[in-house]
């Protein structure tokens, strides 16, 4: 054998005292602003027994039941328990299982026949538990018995998530090595790990023979320094489920934003894909033969930036701040003559849910009037005014936000425009946006002009943001959207703000800003307008000057139940709740405000641009509407 053989046993030798072994590489944490981990790799410690060994110290009596020469399995298990192994099973059913395996494996000894059982998988350390305890333990019992029973335990990395399901529509969920969906996907380049492979020569008893061999180098996983505050986003998840149940709606999503650094504080979709969902779905499609359950797991993923609607009303603010630059005043007589108009003699029919009191451009945007702001857009404006404007606040662009299946939406270039079009574009449709777009299109009017990026990442900016409008402009946009909230459309928010802020909002020390919009939903089937599927959003910031925190709400397809789909009733004041917690959150304090007192201020009257047409006389006033009920939604065609 020496002579002949010696190579193929020397094979067959280092085979079988080789082990092979990946080293304990990290995939990268996802850690929230304030440097929480939301995810991150956790190592498990499982511990298992050999029932064949251990019934080497146990006997069989005359009715076959096995009996302990030293350690019963009772005495065993307690002192793993002690250790802070948590059991896969209950712990009496455990002992009872172990038992039947020794006794099986003692049978099979005194028979000859038959296969002794090898292994049985214990449980996991617990996580406050500490591994040296264990060992000792195991030595302990082992010196016991005077046989060692256990195999290697075995040491695993697993994605941990410290929140539960916080966040998990957000965060998303990590598969067996790459992220599924969510941050866990988008950032998986970035968090991915390369586990080393170390060769070890081992003794039969586990004794190492020989150094280990490092075959394969390791990399660790790189963290991931987010912008979200996880008090708020348990916060905004808990309200927009209470508000999902209120409205009995098909989805409620949400997001708050700080719209001088875009950074993304929290975002939620209620219902939202949890974890392991998607496993089930994936399951589903292969026994049925179908992608039924991937969608539905798509549909149930973060709906803001991945779904494209009409946005509606909230887009008259964008159309008031153009007019704003032609030097349209914001008096301005519009000849809004009833709540059902035509226009021009022609046939197409505008119709209010009231009548507009104030009959102005101002006016159309507080009280969210569709007839005022067609006459607004088709009698003082342009088609390239309103087109230019829309374009110009991101329309049909993406915004870069971080996350998986963010849509362009569609603005249609002004080529293909005609007259609908036109009239349509000035209360919101004949385009389609994600509310994400919607979101920062209202950034640039809270923080002066700059169209900033929303972001879920740390980071400083590149290059500084685009100006696309002029802080005057901005301003006044931002005060007519703070009328909105106070005498318009938004006006019943107060009432769902924590009571120390309603009362400052009522002695005008703080003001909010905000605009509501409710839009009707096309069936598939008709290719018309349905008359009961609505989507309502809000989109909102707080303090209207400086402001700290805004934020976008889209209530789908609310019950038209008790006028549930008009945004004032649902979208709103789940804005209002959302500003508040906010403001509520450590290190803002909203009784620290500055405000002025709106006695002093005045409508700004900007110089009349030549291309602006058939005005007229700046000068006219209108008398404030006394009635606030014109809600201007939903349009009906």
């Amino acid at each position: 054998m020496q002579l002949f053989q010696r190579d193929y046993y020397r094979g067959v030798q280092v085979e079988a005292q080789s082990r092979i072994s990946h080293g304990g590489e990290k995939r990268g944490r996802i850690l929230d602003r304030n440097d929480q981990p939301m995810a991150m790799d956790r190592e498990i410690h499982r511990l298992a027994i050999d029932p064949d060994h251990l019934s080497h110290c146990f006997e069989l009596n005359l009715q076959d039941q096995i009996q302990p020469k030293k350690l019963s399995v009772e005495a065993i298990i307690q002192k793993l328990e002690n250790s802070g192994i948590q059991f896969l099973s209950d712990r009496q059913v455990l002992i009872e299982e172990l038992s039947a395996d020794i006794q099986h494996s003692l049978k099979v000894r005194r028979n000859g026949k038959g296969n002794r059982i090898r292994y049985r998988r214990l449980g996991d350390l617990a996580p406050d538990a500490k591994r040296g305890i264990l060992d000792q333990s195991l030595s302990e019992i082992s010196r016991e018995l005077g046989k060692w029973v256990f195999p290697k335990v075995e040491t695993e990395m697993v994605r941990f998530y410290p929140f539960g399901t916080v966040g998990s529509t957000l965060i998303g969920e990590k598969g067996r090595s790459e992220g599924l969906w969510g941050m866990e996907s988008q950032f998986n380049p970035t968090l991915r790990k390369v586990k080393s492979l170390v060769k070890e020569q081992m003794a039969p008893g586990g004794k190492k023979m020989a150094p280990n061999r490092e075959a394969i180098p390791g990399q660790q996983g790189t963290d991931v320094h987010t912008t979200i505050d996880m008090t708020l986003q348990a916060e905004l998840e808990h309200l927009c489920f209470e508000n999902y149940q209120r409205a009995s709606a098909r989805s409620v999503s949400a997001m708050v934003v700080d719209p001088f650094t875009g950074e993304t504080l929290a975002m939620a979709t209620v219902p939202g894909l949890q974890r392991g969902q998607m496993t089930e779905f994936a399951n589903q499609d292969l026994i049925n033969g179908s992608r039924e359950g991937m969608e539905t797991a798509y549909g149930l993923m973060a709906r803001l930036q991945r779904v494209s609607l009409e946005p509606g009303s909230v887009v008259k603010p964008l159309i008031l701040a153009r007019a704003l630059e032609l030097g349209i005043p914001l008096d301005l007589p519009l000849a809004v003559r009833s709540k059902n108009q035509r226009i021009d003699g022609r046939r197409r029919l505008f119709r209010d849910s009231s009548l507009l009191k104030e009959k102005t451009p101002e006016g159309a945007v507080v009280f969210s009037s569709n007839i005022g702001m067609v006459l607004l857009g088709v009698k003082h404006m342009k088609k390239s005014d309103v087109e230019s404007i829309l374009r110009r606040f991101g329309f049909g662009s993406k915004t870069g936000i971080e996350l998986p299946g963010e849509e362009f939406g569609q603005l249609k270039p002004l080529s293909k425009w005609n007259r609908f079009s036109w009239e349509s574009a000035c209360y919101g449709y004949e385009m389609m946006v994600t509310p994400v777009q919607v979101l920062r299109a209202y950034m640039a009017i809270a923080n002066g002009g700059y169209l900033l990026e929303p972001t879920l990442l740390k980071k400083s900016q590149d290059s500084p943001a685009p100006i696309i409008l002029s802080e005057k402009v901005a301003a006044e946009c931002r005060r007519v959207l703070g009328r909105a909230v106070s005498d318009g459309t938004g006006r019943h928010i107060v009432h769902h703000v924590s009571p120390e802020l309603r009362e400052l909002i009522r002695e005008g020390k703080l003001q909010m800003a905000g605009k509501t919009g409710t839009t009707k939903l096309m069936d598939p089937e008709t290719g018309l307008y349905s008359e009961d599927k609505y989507n309502s959003s809000f989109v909102g910031f707080a303090p209207v000057d400086n402001a700290r925190f805004l934020t976008v709400v889209l209530v789908e397809e609310p019950t038209p139940e008790d006028n549930m789909y008009y945004a004032s009733k649902s979208a709103a004041p789940l804005g209002a709740q959302i500003l508040s917690a906010a403001m509520n959150l450590p290190g803002f304090n909203p009784f620290s405000v500055a405000y002025d007192d709106p006695r002093d201020s005045e409508p700004l009257i900007l110089a009349t641009h030549e291309s602006a047409d058939n005005l007229s006389p700046s000068g006219s006033q209108v008398e404030p509407a006394r009635d606030s009920g014109q809600e201007g939604e939903p349009d009906r065609w």
